[in-house]
């Protein structure tokens, strides 16, 4: 950085005066503009003279020639920057007026276009530098979006186990309350089924009591003693059953 600078200095230093000459013949840059056409007009008129170009091609020659130094000098005003072709037209007219010798104009030269070649460097590695950070940013928000994504999957996988862990159990519990139901249906259709067949047996008991008493075998009273213990014992019996 120390060598670069100092390169710049001493390139600032030797192209001085042909810099400043030039950036003080700015003021009467549309003179000398008038006059370097005017020139070329001349030399053109005088080629049409001697007859090696026709009056047509004189003025598309001419045309062309002011399209093109028009062209050159906007490019030189919306830079800021002498071209090469200015530098060495200026370099050599300090050649002629004496101020510099060829060797120093030579040198001056060199050194200006070393230092053009070293500030493209420089904007080549700035733009190149650019481009990698852009590069690595890009980078980073891809990498960033796919591990977005990824949790995003994953949330969503974990929320569709717990759904379904969630209607298995509920699964579960309605089919143990549908099993609870039937077995309660079972068991009041068996203690129905019970019920049935005891007062099946007392009708069959009392139905042969009756008879009893009535073929005189025993008394009505004696029928209706033997029908309370029946019963009794069938009470104490269904309690017994309901304990255990």
């Amino acid at each position: 950085m120390q060598n670069l600078a100092l390169t710049l200095t001493t390139i600032t230093l030797l192209t001085l005066p042909a810099i400043a000459q030039e950036r003080g013949q700015k003021r009467d840059q549309p003179e000398r503009n008038k006059g370097d056409l005017e020139n070329v007009e001349k030399r053109i008129k005088s080629a049409v003279e001697r007859g090696v170009i026709s009056k047509e091609e004189a003025k598309a020659k001419f045309a062309e020639m002011k399209k093109m130094m028009e062209k050159k000098r906007n490019a030189e005003h919306k830079t800021g920057k002498p071209s090469f072709e200015s530098i060495e037209r200026r370099l050599k007219e300090g050649v002629k007026r004496g101020d510099i010798t060829e060797e120093q104009a030579k040198a001056r030269f060199a050194e200006a276009k070393k230092m053009r070649r070293e500030l493209e460097l420089k904007h080549r590695e700035s733009a190149d530098r650019k481009r990698n950070e852009q590069a690595d940013h890009q980078k980073r928000r891809e990498h960033e979006e796919r591990i977005r994504r990824e949790q995003q999957e994953r949330r969503m996988h974990e929320e569709r186990e717990h759904k379904q862990d969630r209607e298995h159990e509920e699964r579960g519990h309605h089919e143990h309350d549908h099993t609870e139901r039937q077995l309660d249906e079972a068991r009041e259709h068996a203690e129905r089924q019970r019920e049935r067949h005891h007062h099946a047996r007392f009708d069959a008991i009392e139905k042969s009591l009756q008879q009893a008493v009535e073929a005189g075998l025993i008394s009505g009273l004696e029928a209706q003693k033997t029908m309370a213990k029946i019963h009794l014992a069938a009470i104490k019996h269904q309690q017994k059953k309901e304990r255990r």
